[in-house]
């Protein structure tokens, strides 16, 4: 699981970056890899689902508050 928290935070750190037009080594989030899907996911998904990039993207939000509350915390970004 710590390789999707990872990935995930990969993401979500390009995506922040290139929004806001920061120095960036990739173009697109599009360009990081997806981890492999282990045991615990093909546990958890039926056989026939093969998510795609996005689906992953929504599915970790929706557990990172549960798994590495941590993460998020670059929402808390105070604008001024």
């Amino acid at each position: 699981m710590n390789e999707w928290i990872d990935w995930f935070q990969r993401v979500l750190d390009v995506s922040i970056r290139l929004y806001f037009r920061q120095e960036c080594d990739l173009s697109s989030v599009y360009d990081i890899a997806l981890p492999k899907a282990g045991p615990l996911w093909k546990a958890l998904l039926p056989e026939q689902v093969d998510p795609t990039f996005d689906e992953w993207m929504v599915l970790m939000l929706a557990l990172m508050p549960h798994l590495s509350p941590q993460v998020l915390d670059i929402f808390f970004v105070s604008i001024r």
